[in-house]
């Protein structure tokens, strides 16, 4: 017997035996009550001694205490540990990462901060809106084509209490009322409108519109679009009940044809682009166009081309000096270029005879020569990353692209465990707003060894970093949406081993499954990586 189930019997015995004490204190009890009262005051105290149940090894530390004004029937407790991971009680006062963070974890920590900025931005927007008085309006004006205002028109915001206005021009036709939420984005998100993308997100039902968003997850203006969604429904469950459909009706498929405005039958293109003179739709209507007319057309073509060419060179290196991780088309391609299902890699093998015993990390099941064969090859939407899956579904190589494609940053992680939480109490414990593990400023592990939050280092809990992994093998292409955070804590070894122990815990949710990864990783110079 446990001692808490020794500490349990007793106090339950000694509430029996106070039987008569609570019966002479209040005869109004029958006998069963009275003994019922202190022995669920005693069970009560067990609880709060750490009677909460766990999962998997891991917990989380219970702070609740019990209130006086509490209702009679309090409400279920929350599991504080899952999988026999616990949640450290208080967090370390001194960081962990003293020195500069690698090109990776700078580019992950910059985009939550970007995130983060957009979310304050909304907020303040919000707040300051709500501080305006609206000025006296005796009757609705009609909406106006000139102004302002976020949807075009002038004057005051109608007052969040109002019902929200409908949306002007052939928007409006359609019945269609803008959600609250898009008020705080951008107008435009590159060629496209942005009241265009919000009415195709409230209508996924509507013919062709799964269809093109399938086909333009790839243009810069829906990623823009789509981060920022992303970063407002953080806030907004609504919203990511949205998203969340979109992403089921709609998985990524072929790219359009460069340049060219594709819009659902039936919308207008003028009414989907931000800039009609960006419009380049095919025409369906005969020509009456001579010779003349279409060879000084081409040339205009030709000559607007050749500037724009220009100007994407330009961008492109701007883009790269302010952040490499802008221009996704690079990635892209260098990812396409360099990384395939199948290929060999060869690695160095000495950090994992250097780290040995020292990490959890499993070294990978590779040739003497440190050749090794890839599996899947994944693409997560957090930058400029790429994941190179092993034959053996539990190593991999997490590889960071510069601006021009090649890795400047390499880490090898293993899974060395795995929880599946057995109810929603259990997955509180791993993702709950306020103190869930997964992004927590440190990460406890079983046997007590801390690491400090890599990404986002800081003393508050963050919210967990979503990702969406396309991951390709032979058999095909899956979406594996993630919510992940990265710790690290030092190694204690001598150079030139490891300096660092990283761990990655993931709750992944794939067909229709869900469970907790949780990956030890450790550093690998990228200029000892050999692929073909």
């Amino acid at each position: 017997m446990t001692l808490r189930k020794r500490l349990l019997a007793a106090l339950t015995a000694a509430a029996l035996a106070a039987t008569p004490v609570w019966q002479a204190a209040a005869p109004w009890l029958p006998p069963t009550a009275a003994g019922l009262v202190v022995a669920g005051a005693a069970t009560d105290a067990w609880a709060r001694a750490g009677g909460s149940r766990s999962s998997g090894g891991y917990s989380r530390p219970s702070v609740r205490t019990p209130s006086f004004s509490a209702p009679s029937r309090p409400a279920p407790r929350t599991p504080s540990t899952s999988g026999g991971y616990a949640r450290p009680s208080a967090p370390s006062s001194t960081p962990f990462f003293s020195g500069a963070p690698s090109a990776g974890d700078q580019a992950v920590s910059r985009q939550r901060a970007a995130d983060a900025l957009r979310q304050q931005q909304a907020t303040e927007q919000r707040r300051q809106e709500a501080l305006r008085p609206a000025a006296p309006q005796p009757s609705r004006p009609a909406p106006s084509a000139s102004g302002s205002s976020w949807w075009g028109g002038g004057g005051s915001r109608t007052p969040s209490s109002a019902p929200a206005p409908q949306a002007p021009g052939w928007f409006g036709q359609q019945g269609w009322a803008p959600p609250a939420y898009a008020a705080a984005a951008p107008r435009s998100f590159g060629i496209w409108d942005g009241l265009f993308l919000w009415f195709m997100l409230d209508n996924l039902t509507r013919p062709g519109t799964t269809d093109w968003f399938r086909s333009h997850r790839t243009d810069p203006g829906v990623q823009q679009w789509r981060q920022q969604a992303d970063a407002m429904a953080q806030d907004n469950a609504e919203l990511r009940r949205k998203l969340a459909e979109l992403d089921q009706r709609a998985p990524p498929g072929a790219a359009p044809d460069s340049g060219w405005v594709e819009v659902p039958p039936g919308i207008p293109p003028e009414v989907a682009t931000a800039d009609t003179g960006k419009q380049r739709t095919p025409s369906t209507e005969g020509g009456g166009m001579g010779l003349f007319g279409i060879t000084f057309s081409l040339l205009l073509i030709g000559g607007a081309g050749w500037l724009a060419w220009r100007a994407t060179r330009t961008h492109l290196r701007d883009s790269k000096e302010r952040n490499p991780d802008v221009n996704r088309l690079v990635t892209e391609a260098a990812i396409k270029r360099s990384f395939r299902v199948g290929m060999v890699l060869t690695a160095d093998l000495s950090p994992f005879i250097l780290a040995a015993g020292a990490t959890r990390v499993t070294p990978p099941a590779a040739s003497a020569q440190g050749r090794m064969s890839v599996a899947a090859v994944g693409r997560p939407d957090m930058g400029s990353f790429v994941r190179l899956h092993l034959d053996d579904r539990r190593g991999m190589f997490q590889l960071h692209l510069d601006a021009s494609g090649q890795p400047d940053e390499c880490r090898y992680f293993s899974l060395f465990d795995e929880v599946t939480p057995a109810d929603a109490g259990e997955w509180e414990v791993w993702l709950n707003p306020q103190d869930g593990l997964i992004g927590w400023p440190e990460f406890q592990a079983k046997d007590g060894k801390l690491y400090q939050r890599v990404w986002s280092p800081g003393t508050a809990k963050v919210a967990p970093v979503p990702i969406t992994e396309e991951i390709t093998t032979a058999e095909g292409s899956e979406q594996v949406r993630q919510q992940a955070m990265l710790y690290g804590a030092p190694t204690g070894l001598a150079a030139p081993a490891p300096a660092t122990e990283y761990i990655l815990v993931t709750a992944v949710q794939r067909q229709g499954q869900a469970w907790v990864e949780l990956r030890a990783g450790i550093d690998i110079n990228p200029a000892t990586l050999e692929l073909s």
